[in-house]
């Protein structure tokens, strides 16, 4: 199980801060090795977005990857700050730079809406629909997070509201879309690493 990110520019004007995120993942890259604490990551990529005029997203980082969970319990800073795990051989991280610009807050915080859940526990009284999407939630997917759009053809456009209601319900994990704390532009580059005894090796990218 992997996980990426990617950044598409419409917009010339942001190319800029787009290229910022790539560099930055690529600075972390170069340092991850067995030995290595993950608070040299984090400046490491701290260091490389300054450098080029940026500020990293303080509240946001990558994240271990487990067989079956996405999160597996440690962080990968965007920032510099104490980390008390240093990598081994086998270990598989998720390493994901976001970036905005320097005068921002360099915070995210949620937004109102949710495109993306998992599945929490089993309810009753629900309608053949939301059953369904329980059903898929935790056995498809295997507890692991969905996309709304990937229910809509077998279930219909109206599964939004019954995502919407599973949620409430406490039946599904919602996750909100992160938004810049000042509403702000930011870029985002993910990818997964192995860790091996040479380094790191990307596991979605050439």
């Amino acid at each position: 199980m992997v996980d990426a990110a990617r950044t598409l520019v419409f917009n010339d004007g942001l190319k800029k801060l787009a290229d910022a995120a790539l560099s930055c993942l690529d600075a972390a890259k170069r340092v991850m090795k067995p030995g290595i604490n993950l608070q040299v990551v984090g400046q490491t990529i701290y260091d490389e977005a300054k450098r080029l005029g940026f500020k990293t997203i303080a509240n946001l980082s990558g994240h271990k990857i487990g067989r079956y969970k996405l999160h597996a319990g440690v962080g990968v800073p965007n920032v510099p700050v104490p980390v008390d795990y240093k990598l081994k051989v086998g270990d598989i991280f998720a390493v994901e730079p976001f970036l905005t610009f320097s005068e921002a807050p360099g915070m995210a915080k949620p937004s109102k809406e949710a495109y993306i859940f998992s599945f929490r526990k089993k309810i009753r009284s629900l309608n053949k629909t939301q059953e369904k999407i329980i059903l898929l939630a935790e056995n498809r997917f295997k507890k692991l997070p969905f996309a709304e759009r990937w229910l809509i053809k077998p279930l219909g456009r109206r599964v939004k509201e019954e995502l919407t209601f599973l949620a409430k319900k406490g039946a599904l994990i919602s996750y909100p879309v992160l938004i810049e704390a000042k509403g702000g532009i930011v870029s985002q580059e993910e990818d997964t690493f192995l860790i091996t005894e040479d380094g790191a090796l990307p596991l979605t990218r050439a």
